[in-house]
């Protein structure tokens, strides 16, 4: 029984846009053996296009397709775009309110905010970044460099879990026209 390429291609397609990274040269292993009667219910009753693939919430709560170029910033000194460094990128995701399910601020005027989805951000972050590298961004990695920015004094330790603060006016970042200063 050969497989429907199509609707194969159509749902890598959708994945591919934002729900889950794929890898070109990852390839589907079909298993060979000889197909029975059940086989044709069984696929009736697994298969998903991908319109019941977005209607099913607990796949994906942003339905905000990944855009990349809504993450870049332009450098104030060679006017270039360039993907965000970690304190812009929280900035970014704790102003866009389609990304209000993965963090939020707790306290604004503070700078005060908690990660909701702590995994969810960080595969945000490894989109984002563009990293090329061939290992998952987890979330250990990803607080990880947060709390490197406690030396500098740009971040502020909480004692909460997934909870972390900016300094009110951080150095070293510039307030750009993609970013919003409380």
């Amino acid at each position: 029984m050969e497989p429907d390429l199509t609707r194969i291609n159509a749902l890598i397609r959708y994945l591919k846009d934002g729900i889950v990274n794929t890898d070109l040269n990852d390839s589907v292993e079909y298993e060979s053996r000889e197909p029975s009667d059940d086989d044709e219910f069984q696929l009736a009753s697994d298969s998903y296009t991908t319109d019941s693939l977005s209607q099913d919430s607990s796949i994906c709560e942003s339905n905000a397709p990944f855009d990349l170029n809504e993450w870049l910033i332009i450098d104030s000194r060679s006017s270039r775009r360039r993907s965000p460094l970690i304190l812009e990128f929280l900035r970014l995701l704790l102003e866009k309110p389609h990304y209000s399910s993965y963090a939020s601020y707790t306290n604004s005027s503070r700078g005060i905010f908690q990660i909701h989805k702590p995994n969810e951000v960080a595969a945000l972050w490894d989109r984002v970044r563009s990293r090329k590298s061939t290992q998952v961004m987890s979330y250990d990695t990803f607080a990880r460099a947060i709390r490197y920015y406690y030396k500098d004094g740009a971040m502020i330790k909480t004692n909460s879990r997934h909870t972390f603060q900016f300094r009110t006016v951080t150095s070293g970042i510039e307030d750009t026209n993609n970013l919003v200063s409380w």
